[in-house]
């Protein structure tokens, strides 16, 4: 039997990815894009974070790109220059496209979400403990700057030097 996915696990992902993969901070603007294929439980899931956070946040939905790197309506890449912050949890990814270069330029933090599930939202790497991490990938690679030589082996064979 699958566990069912709980609104208050989708908002407590949604505020994690906010304050600290997107570092959001209390009266920066923030720009939501999803579309019609995505489910709408992640963007207002975001858009409740947000509120909570004290951002002025801005949702906008549109009809699913044929497919990725397919560029946002023009009005859409016009908002997305105008804000601090852009979350795009979408069915196809906007990773590659003139409006995530240009809102960029403009210093806008952006993260795409392409193909996002309430399930991803809920278990798998999302969900990781970032500063344990970031503690760990540290603490190696300190140990592996002062290495001469790195050998890899597994059980299946791989050996690699």
């Amino acid at each position: 039997m699958q566990k069912r996915i709980k609104e208050t696990d989708i908002l407590q992902t949604a505020r994690k990815i906010l304050e600290v993969n997107m570092g959001v901070k209390p009266d920066e603007s923030l720009l939501i894009i999803t579309d019609t294929a995505t489910s709408p439980l992640i963007a207002q899931a975001i858009f409740d974070a947000a509120s909570s956070i004290g951002c002025e946040v801005m949702l906008i939905e549109m009809l699913p790109r044929a497919h990725s790197g397919m560029e946002p309506p023009k009005a859409i890449a016009e908002a997305m220059r105008n804000v601090d912050v852009v979350i795009a949890p979408t069915s196809k990814s906007l990773s590659h496209t003139q409006a995530r270069t240009k809102c960029g330029c403009g210093g806008a933090r952006m993260a795409t979400m392409p193909g996002i599930t309430e399930e991803m939202m809920v278990n798998g790497g999302i969900t990781a403990d970032y500063k344990k991490v970031s503690k760990l990938v540290l603490n190696t690679r300190s140990i592996l700057s002062s290495a001469k030589e790195i050998r890899v082996t597994t059980n299946l064979g791989t050996d690699v030097a």
